[in-house]
C-alpha cells in the first residue's frame, strides 16, 4: 500500500521548474508534444489496429512455451542481448509487414538476406507506419548496414529516406537503431546469417519525420543551451596572443571530447524517454 501510494505522488507531482533550461529548448519541446497530439490524433484508429493485430498474432503464433526466459542471476549485458534477441524474433511475426517486392519466389529469395525496414510518413495522414521487406543478396553488398541502405535506395526503392555523410563513424548523421541497438550504421556490420533478417528502425522515442529520419531539433538546442566548449578559469595575460596547452592539459580531456552528437545514447535513456524537456 505504501508503495502504491509512493508511486502515486511521484505520477501526481508537478514537474520541476525549468527555468535553467533556454527558452529555446522550452518552445522547441512544446512545438513536438503539440506535433505529437496532432499525429497521435491521425493515427489513433492505425494504433488501435495494430495494438489488435500483436495480441491476435502473439495469442496465435507466441505460445507461452516458445517465450524465452531471461536469467536474471547472469550480467547485464548478457540480459540485454537477450532482451534485444527476443525482440528481434518477436517483429518477424507481427502482420502489419509489408512486401516490397510480393511477387518474389520463395525460390528466387532463397540464398538473399531480408532486411525489415521502418517506414512511415507523418505528414501523409493515409500513410500507416510499418515494416517493408527487401531482399538483397549479400554478394553485391558491402558489409555495413548503410551499404544495404544505399543499395535498397539506388536499385531498388528511392522513396526510402535515411540521413547518411562521412561513412566513416565520425559524423553520427546515420544514426538509427539496427537489430535493436542504436548504432552508427556505416560501422554497424550486417550479421552475415541470411536465415536472421536485418531490423532497422529510427531512433527510439523521437519524433520520426520520414522513415529512418528523426527531429534532433530538441537534441541540439539543449546541447547548445549548456555551452559545450571549454572554458578558462583565468583571463589571458597582457600581451598574450594565444592560449598555449601543454601536453599533460591535452591529455586532461580525454574521453571528454569524442563525442559525435549521434544521440545513440541520449535516445536510449529511459530519463531522456520520459523527460526530453529536462535532459
Amino acid at each position: 500500500l505504501l508503495l502504491s501510494c509512493f508511486f502515486f505522488l511521484m505520477i501526481r507531482r508537478p514537474p520541476r521548474s525549468t527555468q535553467s533550461r533556454s527558452s529555446a529548448a522550452s518552445d522547441v519541446y512544446k512545438r513536438q508534444m503539440l506535433n505529437r497530439v496532432i499525429f497521435s490524433k491521425i493515427t489513433q484508429k492505425n494504433l488501435s489496429t495494430v495494438s489488435k493485430q500483436f495480441q491476435r498474432t502473439f495469442a496465435s503464433k507466441q505460445p507461452t512455451t516458445n517465450v524465452q526466459e531471461i536469467d536474471t542471476t547472469e550480467n547485464a549485458t548478457t540480459n540485454l542481448l537477450a532482451s534485444v534477441s527476443s525482440t528481434i524474433k518477436g517483429i518477424t511475426h507481427v502482420n502489419y509487414i509489408e512486401e516490397f517486392e510480393p511477387s518474389l519466389t520463395a525460390e528466387q529469395k532463397k540464398g538473399r538476406k531480408r532486411f525489415l525496414i521502418y517506414r512511415s510518413d507523418p505528414s501523409d495522414a493515409n500513410d500507416n507506419p510499418r515494416y517493408v521487406s527487401y531482399y538483397l543478396d549479400m554478394n553485391s553488398c558491402g558489409p555495413m548496414y548503410l551499404d544495404a541502405l544505399i543499395k535498397i535506395k539506388d536499385e531498388y526503392d528511392p522513396t526510402l529516406s535515411f540521413r547518411r555523410s562521412c561513412r566513416e563513424g565520425i559524423c553520427g548523421s546515420c544514426a538509427m537503431n539496427c537489430d535493436g541497438l542504436h548504432s552508427l550504421a556505416c560501422i554497424k556490420p550486417i550479421d552475415q546469417d541470411i536465415a536472421k533478417p536485418g531490423v532497422i528502425a529510427p531512433l527510439g522515442h523521437m519524433f520520426v519525420l520520414k522513415d529512418l529520419v528523426v527531429d534532433l531539433t530538441n537534441f541540439y538546442v539543449q546541447y547548445k543551451s549548456i555551452d559545450p566548449f571549454l572554458k578558462r578559469k583565468t583571463p589571458k595575460e597582457p600581451g598574450q596572443n594565444e592560449y598555449y596547452q601543454s601536453e599533460e592539459d591535452r591529455k586532461k580531456i580525454d574521453g571528454l571530447y569524442e563525442c559525435v552528437l549521434c544521440a545513440c545514447c541520449s535516445t536510449s535513456c529511459p530519463s531522456y524517454w520520459w523527460h526530453p524537456d529536462k535532459y
